[in-house]
């Protein structure tokens, strides 16, 4: 049942495993895991029925599968975000979350183990310098990212208010000297018309 047809299955003297060496089942301390070659990698189906071709559901639907090259959800990806899970809350600096978005090195690249798809993004080493979060400076994660570009929003959107009230306020001053001008010159227009007797 378990493991490639060729594998034979394997027991262990120290914990639960149910498979082959290659394929199966295991209870380490406080871990359950799963083994595969690296390949096939896990799926996750509902419904249909049992079928022996990798990623082939069975007429179910594919929920989720894990191979070399990552994770894929057919579905959302939601990130517990209840306030009530959370503490420690600081405010943060808007623009100066946009600075440093503004500054992060964004390339072009590729996974080692998957030359075919191209992403872009930054480096993990790059994010945790700038930002200070998350658990390593190896990985971004999810959350991180959207509050960071957020965040980024925010601070693109507080920098085009304070554009436009500079601009409002400079507007305003223009318009109240060109009303200084213009009173001036009537003022003129009639001193003149009072010298040249018309």
């Amino acid at each position: 049942m378990f493991g490639h047809p060729n594998s034979k299955p394997v027991t262990t003297d120290h914990s639960p495993y149910i498979g082959s060496a290659a394929y199966g089942i295991g209870v380490q301390s406080y871990r359950l895991y799963f083994r595969t070659d690296g390949l096939g990698g896990f799926a996750w189906f509902a419904g249909g029925t049992h079928n022996d071709g990798t990623g082939n559901s069975g007429g179910g639907a594919t929920l989720m599968s894990l191979t070399s090259t990552g994770l894929t959800v057919n579905g959302i990806f939601a990130s517990s975000s209840d306030r009530n899970v959370k503490a420690g809350f600081e405010p943060v600096d808007s623009k100066s979350i946009l600075k440093k978005v503004a500054a992060l090195p964004i390339a072009r690249w590729h996974y080692t183990n998957d030359v075919a798809t191209p992403h872009i993004g930054p480096m993990a080493q790059d994010f945790s310098a700038a930002f200070n979060v998350g658990t390593d400076d190896k990985h971004i994660a999810t959350v991180d990212a959207d509050g960071v570009a957020l965040g980024a929003i925010q601070g693109l959107n507080q920098k085009l208010n304070e554009e436009l009230h500079r601009r409002d306020a400079e507007s305003a001053e223009l318009r109240q000297n060109l009303a200084a001008l213009q009173s001036r010159l009537v003022r003129m227009e009639t001193l003149i018309r009072k010298l040249s007797g018309d």
